[in-house]
């Protein structure tokens, strides 16, 4: 194990590994793409989106948990694809899909991450509470976001350790806290910064939605598209290597 746990350090290493695992963990990942897209549209066709109790209802909790549902043993399957890559053993475009005799507590692992990182954006998108907030709430919505990041931050080594290690979902959740505690901070450090790159490539496409600029918009998808081929893997990468690090082989 490597506990150095800094910003540098994994995102370098990361990076380096992207290089003969994009296929591998593509091969996997698309389909959490297209199920999460999926009930988004679907979503969003069938019901107009408010403050109502009904739509409120479905969009932060049923939604949520259905789609964490979906994706569970494909966003496993990536993950373990990215730590045996890691570790330096053979990957190929069947390793994410070997999981699936771990289904259930990787489900029900999954399903408590989701709540519990979602339940501080759930609570104050409350019709009530939401209304209250008035043209404050874009900021709350940011704090729910840093919470969400740090839940997953010190959760994060939870769903692999239900597969690598053989536990329950509870032995998991609790190892995963007791295990990143020391580097709870660094580990936020390294999805924060992740996540403000992912914001910071986002720009021209939300620069052309913004300005209703066509041109802007098409270019920033088109850089976005591309990118994407590199910085899926590179995301599932970052966690495969703090697992690494962290977590005895």
């Amino acid at each position: 194990m490597n506990k150095d746990i800094s910003v540098i350090a994994v995102f370098s290493n990361a990076w380096k590994l992207v290089k003969g695992s994009k296929g591998p963990i593509w091969n996997v990942a698309i389909l959490i793409l297209l199920i999460a897209a999926t009930l988004e549209w679907a979503s969003n066709r069938m019901i107009d989106i408010n403050l109502q109790h009904t739509h409120y209802f479905i969009r932060y909790i049923t939604l949520p948990i259905l789609t964490n549902i979906l994706i569970a043993p494909f966003y496993a399957g990536a993950i373990m694809v990215a730590i045996h890559h890691t570790r330096g053993e053979t990957i190929n475009i069947k390793s994410g899909f070997q999981y699936f005799h771990r289904l259930i507590p990787i489900l029900i692992t999954v399903v408590i991450i989701g709540l519990v990182s979602s339940l501080l954006t759930m609570i104050i998108n409350i019709p009530q509470i939401a209304y209250s907030l008035g043209k404050a709430l874009p900021y709350f919505d940011l704090i729910a976001l840093i919470f969400k990041l740090f839940v997953y931050s010190i959760f994060v080594l939870s769903v692999p350790m239900v597969i690598d290690k053989n536990y329950s979902p509870g032995e998991a959740l609790a190892t995963s806290v007791l295990i990143v505690k020391p580097h709870c901070l660094r580990v936020f450090a390294i999805f924060f910064t992740a996540y403000l790159c992912l914001f910071i490539i986002l720009t021209p496409t939300f620069l052309g939605l913004i300005l209703n600029n066509d041109t802007l918009m098409i270019i920033g998808s088109v850089i976005n598209v591309f990118l994407l081929i590199w910085l899926l893997p590179f995301a599932f990468l970052l966690i495969g290597d703090i697992y690494h690090r962290l977590v005895a082989d």
